[in-house]
């Protein structure tokens, strides 16, 4: 009865070596920008705190929406700005981590 391995031999050929190594680049190129909006939406936090005038065009609406809420609630909204945008950027890490390992 056959197996289902999709025409794959059991024993690795080169051919399908090169063709798993070509996959994992194209998957980890990509993935990789998840953790740079991640944190660029923490230094743009950073920055909207510390009342900088410069941002990066890069980041997450929600986290400049948290920003915005938190600088009306005065000093107790900074505590609670940094948790909600730790949270929110540790997400994107979290999806980052999976995509780059592959997994759907």
């Amino acid at each position: 009865m056959a197996t289902p391995d999709f025409g794959l031999s059991p024993t690795a050929t080169p051919a399908v070596d090169e063709q798993k190594r070509r996959l994992e680049v194209a998957l980890k190129g990509p993935a990789s920008w998840f953790a740079t909006v991640a944190a660029l939406s923490v230094i743009n936090s950073v920055l909207a705190m510390s009342g900088a005038k410069i941002h990066f065009i890069f980041g997450l609406g929600i986290t400049q929406i948290v920003d915005a809420l938190a600088r009306q609630a005065g000093s107790p909204g900074y505590v609670l700005d940094l948790i909600i945008n730790g949270i929110i950027a540790g997400v994107f890490v979290l999806i980052w981590n999976f995509a780059r390992k592959g997994q759907s």
